[in-house]
């Protein structure tokens, strides 16, 4: 039976001290706070009383401080000597000099510097535990120059001195604050002995509480204790009436209950390890079969793109070089025109693959660099006025507003985006005109490029299918337009990426105007001008120049396992001036640098036998050859430019070779090696 009056004695002891504690805490906080409390109100009720004496002093003192004449001051002087807590009163002039005191001698009295601090505001200061003094700058107020006086005032603020204001003497004042003091140390004790009873009562009853309380709840806390430690056999035996015995009935229930819950507990248990089981085989069983499938697509994607952009190369390459050819008639050069026609549209229609590819993959990047959207726009209608002129409508390229010098953003995906829509509203109206028209935003600096038809028409449900790849709004099998349905999707999708969105509107028979918005801050420094017709000329006609014909004097190294490529790329470059030698691979590639013969330009082809390019442009890099290096690859997924810039080529392009772009890249990969092209 000991411990068990130990523990009861102990949660007692500990009772007493969580009821009494806080009873004590709370009595010395309200002591301390009410001698507080009593403290600031007696200092507030001394300084409203010398607030009071000196205003009625500066009022009743008005002509002697004028006059500086004692005799007119000694009235008003004793009438606040006269109350039974001012101890001292005095006045000065302006000059600190004494005009008339009355009452006791207190301390010393201020200096001239501490009067003339007071033109900052009043001053209060305790003399000793009882004195309290108030030394005020006395001022009187002109209302304009020459005017009698009106009035003095008390500087209650510190304030400048206005022209108009004068300091007109100093007043001091002692006052003493025992009698305030006693009344409040009279509330004081009124309010201790208060709280000593209720401090007294709050022990008393905390005592028998306490008694009552503890042996039910020692009970309760092994009987909880038991509990915890996952012995759910609990009975605690009836306490009586009252709370603690409702705690001892509720804490039989619980005990039953948990012993119920955790059988029922095991159960799931089981069951949920072995649904869980099988669930994680199933989902890993999906991880494993979509991550094959999205291997097999990209690998399938980079297939398609080799296989086909390879002979597209020699297809469209060799249109062109007979097109150009003299020999050619005219109704040959009429059909080669046919073949790069349905060329350039199937290698359109990869791109286009590859790029919804990039897209729903996460791995297409835009880049934020200079680019001049007044020539961007003009180069697009230029480029797709051929279009329209064969279907004969009118292409018009219109400016609605100021437009930045230059902007921030991704040249590449802007004129992607647009030639989009321009194409999708050329090939959908008949007769009538498209117009492509930007506005700039300055406030949002954001551009605005709303391409007008006045073709078929959309029906409004099928507005929202267009932005869904490979939909149209006509999915009939004899509708009259052709097109993959990617077009649209594409563009939506870029907008986004870009900062901005892609809408339609449209009226069956009427037209379409489709708006493609996007982000463009303007380039550090570049102003908004003003887009004439003459600017849109000039940007038409240096677009138009022929090709440069600057010949390229320079000894390059062909690296190419196609013959069909072989022939038509040392074609290109043997009619431009330079001098080609070709090999059919990677290692052929080493032997020929090893020669005696110097190259000024190495075109590697990157997918070849015996050794691709990459191992043969590293190895090229690592035997100390600088010679510049020029990718060529039918591979266009993303990341493709930057490995082969990381196996050492200088830059990249891609197949079907652009007879102009390869010559220009050319050239300008040689100027920046410092090479003679001439």
């Amino acid at each position: 039976m000991q411990p068990t009056r130990t523990t009861a004695r102990n949660f007692r002891t500990d009772l007493l001290i969580a009821a009494v504690l806080p009873l004590i805490i709370l009595t010395l906080g309200v002591a301390a706070t009410s001698y507080s409390i009593s403290r600031l109100e007696r200092e507030a009720r001394v300084i409203a009383k010398l607030d009071t004496v000196a205003s009625f002093l500066v009022g009743a003192s008005e002509l002697g401080l004028l006059t500086q004449a004692p005799d007119l001051l000694r009235d008003p002087v004793l009438r606040a000597v006269a109350d039974q807590d001012i101890v001292h009163v005095s006045l000065y002039s302006p000059s600190g000099q004494v005009l008339i005191e009355q009452g006791e001698s207190v301390g010393y009295g201020p200096s001239v510097a501490d009067l003339r601090a007071t033109r900052l505001g009043p001053r209060y200061r305790p003399l000793d535990s009882t004195l309290y003094e108030l030394s005020q700058v006395v001022n009187y107020r002109i209302e304009d120059e020459g005017a009698e006086v009106v009035g003095l005032f008390r500087s209650d603020q510190p304030t400048e001195k206005s022209p108009s204001e004068k300091v007109h003497g100093y007043v001091r004042i002692v006052m003493s604050s025992e009698r305030v003091a006693a009344e409040y140390r009279d509330r004081l004790k009124l309010s201790a002995a208060s709280t000593a009873v209720v401090l007294a009562i709050g022990v008393t009853l905390a005592l028998l509480l306490s008694r009552r309380t503890a042996q039910g709840i020692t009970l309760l806390s092994r009987a909880l204790q038991r509990v915890g430690q996952g012995h759910f056999d609990v009975d605690v035996p009836e306490l009586g009436s009252g709370e603690i015995s409702q705690l001892g009935r509720g804490l039989n229930e619980m005990s039953a209950q948990l012993r119920e819950a955790r059988d029922e507990i095991d159960q799931h248990q089981l069951q949920l390890e072995r649904k869980v089981h099988e669930r994680t085989a199933e989902l890993n069983a999906t991880r494993i079969e979509a991550e094959r499938a999205n291997q097999a697509k990209s690998r399938f994607l980079a297939n398609m793109s080799h296989e086909i952009r390879t002979p597209m190369t020699a297809i469209l390459g060799y249109a062109d070089v007979m097109i150009d050819d003299p020999r050619t008639s005219d109704d040959q050069r009429e059909l080669l025109n046919i073949i790069g026609r349905n060329g350039n549209h199937l290698l359109a229609i990869i791109n286009r693959i590859l790029d919804l590819s990039k897209i729903e993959a996460g791995r297409l990047q835009v880049e934020k660099i200079p680019i001049d959207l007044v020539e961007l726009i003009v180069d697009v209608g230029q480029a797709m006025r051929i279009r329209a002129d064969e279907r004969g409508i009118a292409l018009n390229v219109e400016f609605a507003s100021d437009v930045p010098a230059l902007i921030l953003s991704d040249s590449v995906r802007v004129r992607q985006a647009v030639i989009n829509l321009v194409e999708n509203a050329i090939k959908f109206t008949g007769e009538g005109s498209v117009i492509i028209r930007l506005t700039y935003e300055a406030p949002s600096e954001t551009a605005r490029i709303d391409v007008i038809d006045t073709g078929v028409g959309i029906p409004e449900e099928a507005i929202t299918n267009l932005f869904l790849q490979f939909e149209q709004a006509d999915t009939s099998t004899s509708r009259r337009f052709g097109g993959t349905g990617l077009g649209l999707a594409i563009t939506v999708r870029l907008a986004h990426l870009l900062g901005g969105e892609c809408k339609l509107e449209s009226e069956v028979g009427i037209g379409t105007q489709a708006t493609f918005s996007f982000s463009a801050p303007r380039a550090p420094g570049a102003k908004l001008r003003k887009v004439s017709q003459e600017d849109i000329r000039r940007v038409e006609e240096q677009s138009a120049l022929p090709e440069k014909g600057k010949r390229i004097s320079a000894h390059i190294l062909l690296v190419e396992d196609g013959a069909d490529n072989q022939r038509l790329i040392a074609m290109i470059l043997r009619k431009a001036g330079a001098e080609v030698e070709v090999v059919e691979d990677g290692l052929a590639a080493l032997d020929a640098m090893r020669s005696d013969a110097p190259f000024d330009l190495v075109l590697m082809d990157m997918a070849m036998p015996v050794m691709d390019g990459y191992t043969a442009t590293r190895t090229l890099r690592e035997m100390g050859f600088e010679t510049p290096i020029i990718a060529l690859t039918a591979h266009a997924l993303t990341g493709e430019r930057e490995k082969c810039i990381a196996a050492g080529c200088d830059d990249y392009a891609t197949k079907p070779i652009d007879k102009p772009r390869l010559l220009e890249l050319v050239r300008h990969t040689l100027e920046a090696a410092d090479k003679p092209d001439s």
